[in-house]
């Protein structure tokens, strides 16, 4: 999977998104998803975990057979119910241009996400189909190397209401000129194996299952490639910085030089600082990994999306400067 040739050639402009990033439309963040599944009527053991754990990707790493069943079919159901939220909501904050959360997204040479939920299908649908400039803005989106039974995979993102496979040509992952690779790093919530299974990445051990699937692999490869390139700058967006793997390529990267990276979150720089630990309720020291990004900061805001496009001018323009 090779971006634009012509990109390595200029300043290159990568997004990270995680779960804070759907959390501007209501998406839920991890706590929220924990609280959530409450809801269910799971075993006693299970729920017990959860309690515990306070974490349900840590309860996942502890769950197996038939527990672990259970518990891939809630989480299917809860999916269902955000993405059917998420697909409501209005997804722009503005009606001028200059504010339009899609525009700001074609500003990017890559997507890459940690979520698996459904946004961004649901309102590139939707946009595509109101003006011509929106439909093709809305088509240079693509997912690489996954599409519907019985459709060519060279065509935009994925539609959010059928499921999707990985398409068995590793040919397929490559990407074309004029257009912005949407990847979904750990797979997504309307993703099919051959066998049935879902197509997601959750746990304590995603580095190692990602290792298990030639679509996934690839993905994480172009990950840790688009950081590696000379004068590449990261925008995150939500993310929490609570996954080892994805810490280690970033700060490998920074290490190195070649990257610049700015936050959006509600944490702001601190998201790189001292973390409660949500079982002892104690502050840990900072990931010694993480130590390096602090080099690399070019900038963060607090504010939300809805804020920063919804009508901050001050905000708007410091997030801007990230693209000069």
């Amino acid at each position: 999977m090779q971006p634009d040739p012509q990109a390595t050639e200029r300043r290159r402009f990568v997004l990270l998104t995680g779960a804070g990033f759907t959390r501007n439309w209501g998406g839920w963040i991890a706590s929220e998803f924990f609280e959530t599944l409450l809801s269910y009527d799971l075993n006693a053991f299970t729920k017990s975990v959860l309690w515990k754990e306070r974490n349900f990707e840590s309860v996942l790493s502890k769950l197996r057979g038939p527990l672990r069943t259970e518990m891939d079919s809630v989480f299917s159901a809860v999916f269902g119910r955000m993405n059917s939220a998420l697909a409501g909501r209005r997804f722009e904050f503005s009606e001028e241009d200059r504010r339009s959360i899609v525009l700001f997204l074609t500003r990017f040479d890559a997507i890459f996400t940690l979520n698996q939920d459904l946004l961004l299908e649901y309102h590139c649908e939707r946009l595509g189909s109101k003006t011509i400039e929106m439909r093709r803005i809305s088509q240079r989106l693509r997912s690489p190397g996954v599409h519907q039974v019985g459709c060519a995979p060279d065509y935009p993102i994925p539609a959010a209401t059928v499921e999707h496979v990985p398409s068995d040509d590793p040919s397929d992952y490559s990407i074309g000129e004029d257009v912005i690779p949407y990847i979904k790093l750990h797979g997504s919530s309307n993703w099919k194996e051959s066998d049935g299974g879902n197509l997601l990445i959750m746990g304590n051990n995603k580095a190692q299952e990602i290792g298990l699937h030639p679509l996934l692999a690839t993905y994480w490869s172009a990950f840790e490639d688009c950081l590696s390139k000379p004068e590449t700058r990261l925008m995150v967006i939500g993310y929490g910085f609570r996954d080892p793997h994805v810490n280690t390529a970033i700060a490998k990267a920074a290490e190195s030089g070649s990257l610049k990276m700015f936050i959006i979150d509600p944490s702001g720089v601190d998201i790189l600082g001292p973390r409660r630990d949500p079982q002892t309720l104690k502050v840990n020291n900072p990931d010694p990994v993480l130590a390096p990004l602090k080099g690399a900061l070019i900038g963060a805001s607090r504010r939300s999306l809805g804020e920063i496009f919804g009508g901050d001018d001050v905000e708007l323009e410091k997030v801007m400067q990230f693209f000069k």
